[in-house]
């Protein structure tokens, strides 16, 4: 596997700590591509939750500009960042971004790919895309029309609005603050706090809310996975231990 990527494991949970700290994690083609096969990997051992981070204090400073040409030929940079966000959002596990310090353009969008963003009072926001002439892609700016606000968007990516924690927080665009040094820790909580969930349940509910995010709903058939559910083996044993559990406790 690529030193590009760290990976730590922690019982079912893996780390992926983007290793590029002598560039603030630039996200270079090979670290994004790097970033979506150990991803992959990781899927096949067994995890239960994935936290995605960088090195050195900083999230990411966005597209390495050594990969960027100012030409049409930009676009496979686009490409490999759909194809990671494709990744992150069919794993069937949850997917948190842990930030520190700088998350710019492509990262704001690897982010908000993610399902939970955690940030420290160190990180910030901001996609400075209109100052390099870019309409950012069109295909990512439709995914998150719908996570956060209009006037959000506009201030991020019209204006190029550097967003403090606090501001990011407010605006939709994190999930959780911790201090300095936390993001981490903070996420490995929220894993923690969860680990009694059914995973087919969590995985169904992922898929759900990632097909009303990108507009491809359809009742039907998300109708039948819950009735399957309802008529699951696991769910019955689930209620039955939740029952047991609560006639303890009287």
């Amino acid at each position: 596997m690529s030193d590009l990527i760290l990976v730590e494991r922690r019982k079912s949970v893996a780390t992926l700590t983007m290793n590029r700290p002598e560039r603030k994690n630039a996200l270079s083609r090979a670290l994004i591509n790097a970033l979506r096969e150990t991803l992959l990997d990781q899927l096949n051992q067994n995890v239960t939750a994935i936290i995605i981070t960088g090195s050195g204090g900083s999230f990411s400073a966005g597209a390495d500009l050594n990969d960027i040409q100012g030409t049409i030929e930009d676009i496979v940079v686009d490409e490999d960042m759909t194809e990671l966000i494709k990744a992150i959002q069919a794993t069937p596990v949850p997917v948190i971004a842990a930030i520190d310090g700088p998350c710019i353009g492509a990262a704001v969008d690897l982010c908000l790919g993610c399902d939970l963003r955690v940030a420290s009072r160190t990180a910030f926001f901001q996609v400075p895309a209109t100052r390099l002439g870019l309409l950012y892609n069109p295909a990512s700016i439709a995914r998150i029309y719908g996570s956060v606000s209009h006037n959000t968007l506009v201030r991020l990516l019209v204006l190029g609005e550097r967003f403090d924690a606090e501001t990011a927080l407010k605006a939709g665009l994190v999930s959780h603050l911790t201090e300095t040094g936390c993001s981490q820790p903070m996420a490995e909580s929220l894993i923690e706090q969860s680990k009694n969930n059914d995973p087919y349940a969590v995985e169904a509910t992922k898929g759900l809310l990632n097909a009303l995010a990108n507009d491809q709903f359809n009742l039907e058939y998300w109708d039948q996975i819950r009735r399957s559910i309802l008529s699951s083996q696991k769910r019955k044993d689930a209620v039955a231990a939740a029952k047991a559990k609560l006639q303890r406790k009287n």
